[in-house]
Order: C-alpha cells, then structure tokens, then sequence
C-alpha cells in the first residue's frame, strides 16, 4: 500500500505543470466567458425574437428549450459546460498515453520497476494520479468560474 501512495504522489507530482497549465487555462475560459451574460442579459428581448425567427428544423439541433440560454444556468450550460467534458477528455487522453510510455522513453521504466514495485501497484498510482490531476484542474477552473459569480 505503500508503494501505491508513493507511486501516486511522484504521478501527480510530475503532472504539476499540467495541472497549472490546463486548470488556468479553464480558469480563464470562465474570467472570459461569465462577464457576458450581462451583454445577454441585457438584450433578452432582441435574443427572444431572433430565436422565435428560425426554423423549427434549426432549433431542433440545439435540443430542448432554446430560451434557456436567456438564464443564467443555461447560458453557463450552452458556452462553458458543455465544452468542459470534452477539454478534461483531451487531457485525460494525452497525459494518460504518457503514463507509463514517457517512462520508457526517458529511461526511468528500468529503474522503476527494478525497485519492488508491483505491476498492481504502479499502474493503480499512475492512475490515481492521473485522476487526481484531473480532479484538480476542474477545481482550479471552478474557482475561474466563481470569482466573477
């Protein structure tokens, strides 16, 4: 069990410069996106007739009820949250391929496995670390979004 913890703070350790880069990244998405709901906000009657002017076919693609974009959660909903899923994705994809490849490539593999490290053990580590980061960079995007809130 030791093993694993240690496995999982040199994973999240080494992951920091991501977590930074990805999680400020989210963070300004939000210092970006928040302060525009009050442009929408204002002009709710010119959006109600532009949405109420399209096809029906048109709407159909957005789903659901169009006119939430007009409230504060749908208008958080339509342009940050919906893009979130998809960001954490791409970096849950590109880290986790370099879990354990980065290893090999710069010639750490050899030295890490030779100690007693369990397969189990490594590979749980990397993974909790990995989810860790990922953990982590939501809630340094969370805390973009809030400020302006």
């Amino acid at each position: 069990m030791n093993r694993l913890w240690t496995t999982l703070k040199y994973t999240y350790m080494q992951m920091k410069g991501q977590i930074i880069g990805w999680g400020l990244g989210i963070a300004i998405l939000g210092l970006i996106i928040v302060p525009f709901y009050e442009i929408v906000g204002g002009e709710q009657a010119q959006f109600q007739q532009m949405i109420e002017s399209y096809p029906e076919e048109f709407l159909a693609f957005f789903g659901g009820d169009v006119t939430s974009v007009l409230t504060p959660e749908g208008y958080l909903k339509m342009y940050a949250f919906s893009m979130l899923p998809v960001i954490i994705g791409i970096f849950s994809v590109l880290a986790g391929s370099g879990l354990i490849v980065n290893d090999e490539e710069r010639g750490r593999l050899d030295l890490i496995v030779s100690h007693p490290v369990g397969r189990t053990a490594l590979f749980f580590g990397r993974f909790l670390g990995l989810f860790l980061a990922a953990i982590t960079i939501m809630i340094i995007g969370w805390m973009g979004f809030c400020v302006l809130l």
